[in-house]
């Protein structure tokens, strides 16, 4: 959906900042709390708890794990 269009035009913008061509994982890592805090549907009682949204945010990097890249070489040949 937009979410996760978002998700990759931020991931893009990053590591065009980084000088690459290519986003990796850790670009993804760094946008993430920029670009999903509003869309996240939080219960009424951890709402107002103070700094819920980074929690959640914090719990996703730590406990999600990033996908494994198959096929993918590590060197390029000219």
């Amino acid at each position: 959906g937009r979410g996760s269009k978002a998700l990759l035009s931020m991931s893009k913008a990053h590591a065009f900042v980084e000088s690459r061509e290519y986003v990796t994982v850790s670009d993804v890592q760094e946008v993430l709390g920029s670009v999903i805090p509003h869309r996240l549907i939080l219960t009424p009682s951890f709402r107002r708890e103070e700094h819920a949204v980074e929690q959640v945010i914090e719990e996703l990097l730590n406990n999600v794990d990033a996908p494994k890249l198959s096929g993918f070489r590590h060197e390029y040949s000219a």
